[in-house]
């Protein structure tokens, strides 16, 4: 029993160290087992031996190691930090038979459940270079991320219920859970829907805040010390998600901007962008280039086709409403004018000036005649309207969701400054950048 205990304890301290990031204590917990009479046998050995590659490859991973290539801890010629994770679980796999057949049941039951726990960490390696590369190479869609994901969680949602695994489950947990929520977020928020995007960045957030709380980055003495206190440095994985939470939230602030209007003011939206790490305030930008580039108006459409039970921004709960706010296009009678059908299938997110909301049907109308062109989400349409007298330059950032700039009189296509500010505009807004972003080094 004594024996038991003993392996327990040294166990549940070594994950608890890796898991809160504290690898200094758990290599002297690795150290001090060599001296330790009950943890001396073959099959400990093999372990402790596992364990310290464990820690170093964990080190790395929660500093995006996954993109760089690794000191050789094993001997191996693939020295990336998923074929090392590979071969660790290849070992730990081996440990597991070995431990079963001399019949210790505590070797037995971890290893096992540290193979599955590997088998995470190697499927979320490549979801975070699928992401990293989506980003780089093509329009990302948060819909198509969302289903890879939701599989890995799934998959390993009750791994590592060994009580000395807790902690280690724990960090994990709250990993996949930050990442689930904002990648459900950037879907959501794809869709125009404002109650679940919200609530998704929240609980993002609050999953962060637990993060850094577990690795002792938020002090309740901090506030006391000022500038004093040196806060431990949080693993670039942990600021990247921050990162990313940025970036969803000032889309968030963006697309919900006249919702948010009606519970606070403009400095107020203003200020809390200014608050993002990094701050990012897309309304500002939009505001911007209309006074720069001398745009009669600048203006945001959403697309309800195929969603009939969409509301629109704010607040709303279905189940209440007798009747629905809007009609989606099948409920619209089939005599209805052009006019009455844009007017029930598209709906405007953004606009300034707002005295420009008259070019919307003007807009909306050339949405429809360039569906083939927009859907591609990187090219640009730019369509010169005769009778009204107008340029419109036109990019879907989102498949539902399209950037529009306006202007009086007849604009060059080749007009680089506008160009240049949608393309860049839409690559930040579908999320482009913030994925790229996610290897070290990435612009």
């Amino acid at each position: 029993m004594a024996m038991m205990d003993r392996e327990e304890e040294f166990l549940s301290n070594f994950f608890n160290s890796v898991s809160h990031l504290s690898f200094d204590k758990a290599k002297e917990c690795l150290d001090r087992s060599k001296d330790d009479t009950f943890l001396q046998s073959p099959t400990w050995n093999l372990l402790i031996s596992a364990l310290s590659q464990f820690a170093a490859a964990e080190k790395s991973y929660v500093d995006l190691g996954f993109f760089a290539r690794q000191k050789s801890l094993f001997k191996i010629k693939d020295n990336s930090l998923r074929s090392v994770y590979e071969h660790l679980r290849m070992e730990i796999k081996k440990i597991d038979t070995v431990s079963r057949e001399v019949g210790n049941k505590t070797i037995a039951a971890v290893a096992s459940q540290l193979e599955d726990s590997l088998k995470a960490r190697i499927e979320l390696i490549e979801f975070y270079e699928l992401m990293q590369g989506v980003g780089c190479s093509k329009p990302v869609k948060f819909c198509d991320l969302l289903g890879s994901l939701e599989h890995i969680v799934e998959r390993h949602d009750l791994a590592c219920p060994h009580l000395s695994l807790t902690w280690l489950k724990a960090a994990h947990s709250l990993e996949c859970e930050v990442l689930l929520h904002l990648v459900r977020a950037g879907a959501e928020l794809a869709e125009w829907r404002f109650l679940p995007s919200l609530m998704l960045l929240h609980g993002a957030h609050t999953r962060l805040v637990a993060w850094e709380t577990s690795l002792g980055a938020r002090s309740s003495e901090s506030w006391r010390l000022g500038s004093f206190l040196t806060s431990t440095r949080l693993p670039l994985l942990h600021q990247w998600l921050v990162k990313m939470k940025s970036g969803l939230s000032a889309k968030f602030a963006l697309l919900f901007y006249n919702t948010l209007l009606q519970q606070t003011t403009a400095s107020d939206i203003k200020a809390l962008c200014a608050k993002l790490t990094p701050a990012v305030d897309f309304a500002q930008r939009l505001q911007s280039f209309q006074h720069k580039s001398g745009a009669a108006a600048v203006c945001i459409v959403f697309d309800n086709h195929g969603l009939p039970d969409h509301e629109g921004p704010g607040y709303k709960i279905p189940k209440l409403q007798s009747t629905p706010t809007r009609l989606s296009p099948s409920q619209v009678s089939p005599s209805a004018n052009e006019s009455q059908l844009i007017e029930h299938r598209f709906a405007q997110v953004f606009c300034i000036p707002q005295t420009g909301q008259h070019n919307f049907v003007e807009v909306t109308g050339l949405i429809l005649e360039s569906t083939s062109e927009l859907s591609s989400l990187d090219k640009i349409a730019i369509h010169y309207n005769q009778k009204e007298q107008c340029s419109i330059f036109m990019i879907n950032f989102d498949p539902r969701l399209t950037l529009a700039a306006v202007f009086n009189g007849k604009k060059s296509d080749k007009d680089t400054m506008v160009t240049t500010f949608l393309l860049d505009m839409a690559a930040q807004l579908r999320g482009n950048r913030l994925l790229a972003s996610l290897k070290p080094g990435s612009k």
